[in-house]
């Protein structure tokens, strides 16, 4: 048995720089929920640089991904492949009323963006192709820290909040493709979002200190920590022509 490993390194820098102005007249904190858009990403190096031209000639394993179809296009006896991501993500936040609060806030991480065996074979006279696969799909990460003011002659209020968001969105893909003819071929892949086979959830933490001094002497220190947890479940199918 001859098996064939590529290896793929995929560097992604995923550079957000978003400029974020929040009201004058509502307090910024008030505003402020911690739900980071959806990031999605693609698989493979040469696929993403490409773009939508890649699904008509997709001749390596993330055809699973782009278009199953493309399969067939694969030529070795065995496919191994993984695709390895770095994201260095930055936003320069804004807020008019409250400018304490204003800076650059970022996160830094790697990650497994693409895997998969494939194996071509040849049944009733046909070139046919299966894939297991798992993909990185929904990036969620995200961080801030913020400051928040508000003094006067007869009281202050300062909050210190950070908040995080952490997970992705991912799935495992059951792919067959079989060709038509000399010169056409389809394919289809099941995709699977189930926490169990593969991460399918998110977090967000939000932990605030506030401190409230007053003329009277009065002073009161809080710490609080929130957390919410989601989970994502379901699939589905994609299906493609090469």
């Amino acid at each position: 048995m001859q098996v064939y490993i590529i290896g793929i390194l995929y560097i992604i820098i995923s550079v957000l720089h978003n400029d974020i102005v929040f009201s004058q007249t509502t307090p910024a904190y008030t505003l402020f929920e911690m739900c980071s858009s959806f990031q999605p990403l693609g698989a493979g190096a040469r696929a993403t640089g490409r773009g939508g031209a890649f699904l008509s000639n997709a001749d390596d394993a993330t055809a699973a991904s782009w278009n199953p179809g493309s399969l067939i296009l694969v030529k070795r006896k065995y496919e191994f492949s993984i695709v390895k991501s770095f994201i260095h993500r930055f936003e320069n936040i804004t807020f008019s009323k409250n400018p304490e609060s204003s800076g650059m806030n970022s996160v830094n991480y790697d990650d497994v963006n693409f895997a998969s065996v494939t194996y071509p074979f040849i049944a009733m006279n046909r070139n046919m192709v299966i894939s297991l696969s798992y993909q990185k799909l929904y990036d969620f990460n995200r961080q801030w820290d913020l400051i928040f003011k508000d003094n006067s002659k007869i009281y202050s209020f300062n909050r210190k909040i950070k908040m995080a968001q952490q997970g992705i969105i991912s799935s495992i893909g059951l792919s067959y493709c079989f060709q038509l003819d000399s010169k056409l071929s389809t394919g289809i892949t099941i995709n699977i979002f189930d926490n169990k086979l593969s991460k399918n959830r998110w977090e967000q933490v939000s932990i605030k200190d506030i401190t409230t001094k007053r003329f009277d002497g009065y002073n009161k220190k809080t710490h609080k920590i929130e957390t919410e947890s989601f989970e994502f479940k379901g699939y589905n199918i994609n299906i493609g022509l090469c």
